[in-house]
């Protein structure tokens, strides 16, 4: 069973691999097609069908947007100058909800049968397996844990897509999920 893991951004971050299995990890720049959303989008959209004519998964999974309720309670907390310093914008939110829709219908288009977003801040608990992280320290941590597990990341962004992937392969195949954690992947 081939699960696929993703961190959508402009340098989106993937991993792929059998469940229990060393995951390989890479990068699309999507900032090479240009500055606008549109061009980004559609570098995205050509990426993901490759990847999914190339590579059948049986489930894709991918860190899911910052949900909007959260959103308005930093609005509310810190103010809309605080929200915007966190990446908060127009653009950004239009970008980063564009391209999950974009993963999501190219993977449906490629009949994949399982495709879900999982919190990040989940994954990076599921693989290191504790229940707070430092703050702003948490991909740093990941990818600390990712190359303790052997696994071969080059970037922050990887190593996010790898605790997607593991904690997605522990969803699909929980007898296998103590293959990816820490205490037992020894």
């Amino acid at each position: 069973m081939l699960i696929a893991a993703f961190d959508i951004a402009t340098v989106t971050g993937a991993a792929d691999g059998a469940s229990g299995a060393k995951p390989r990890s890479w990068s699309w720049n999507l900032g090479k097609a240009g500055k606008t959303r549109p061009e980004r989008l559609a570098m995205l959209r050509d990426y993901a069908d490759r990847y999914f004519s190339e590579n059948r998964p049986t489930a894709v999974f991918y860190e899911k947007g910052l949900p909007v309720a959260a959103l308005f309670a930093q609005v509310q907390r810190f103010g809309v100058q605080a929200a915007f310093r966190m990446g908060a914008t127009d653009e950004t939110i239009g970008f980063l909800r564009g391209a999950i829709g974009v993963l999501e219908a190219s993977a449906s288009k490629a009949g994949i049968p399982h495709i879900e977003g999982l919190d990040v801040q989940a994954a990076r608990r599921y693989l290191n397996g504790s229940g707070k992280l430092p703050k702003g320290e948490g991909k740093d941590v990941v990818f600390d844990w990712c190359r303790r597990l052997g696994w071969n990341q080059a970037t922050n962004d990887e190593s996010d897509a790898m605790a997607i992937w593991a904690m997605g392969c522990g969803q699909m195949s929980p007898a296998m999920a103590a293959m990816t954690t820490p205490l037992f992947a020894r």
